[in-house]
């Protein structure tokens, strides 16, 4: 399943030969290849549900993450291996994303699998609960005009009276 807006924020999901050379970009030169991939939102990534702001920002992320992994390149190599994990992440979104589409939006055959005997039809299975209309079911009390509920008529009940007792006498 592919991932959602926030993670396409950092890295695009762009076409897979870009993805590629984005790769080959940060292999070769460390940073270049995400600073590249910045400015995918604007001409190739998939970016349907990005508005304008948030293609902005993905491209500055971009650039920002690019331009940390260029300048950590000489501390132990450390931005140019940052370099080279982006770049695999961003075929691996690619991949995600352009699985099942081309970038002409026409969709790429993929094995299907065919059933050759069909199951069986279901049988005639009750309900689990009888179905009762509400008439038949309250035959004894009118409905309610406002609801259609049956409204039971009872009696009122009887008044409440209070019968005064002794007073109360402390032990």
């Amino acid at each position: 399943m592919a991932r959602g807006k926030t993670e396409r924020l950092a890295v695009p999901a762009m076409p897979m030969g870009v993805a590629i050379l984005c790769c080959v970009l940060n292999i070769l030169l460390p940073g270049i290849g995400t600073m590249v991939a910045g400015l995918s939102p604007f001409c190739c990534a998939r970016n349907e549900d990005m508005g304008c702001g948030e293609r902005c920002g993905s491209c500055y992320i971009g650039f920002l993450i690019g331009f940390l992994q260029l300048i950590l390149v000489p501390l132990l190599f450390i931005g140019w291996i940052w370099s080279i994990i982006w770049g695999i992440s961003f075929i691996g979104m690619s991949g995600e994303y352009y699985r099942d589409t081309t970038m002409s939006g026409v969709v790429i055959s993929t094995p299907v699998t065919v059933i050759s005997n069909p199951p069986p039809p279901p049988q005639n299975i009750s309900p689990p609960f009888p179905q009762y209309p509400a008439q038949t079911r309250y035959t004894q009390y009118p409905p309610d005009p406002r609801t259609g509920y049956p409204i039971p008529e009872y009696d009122p009940p009887p008044p409440y009276t209070v019968e005064p007792s002794a007073p109360f006498k402390p032990d």
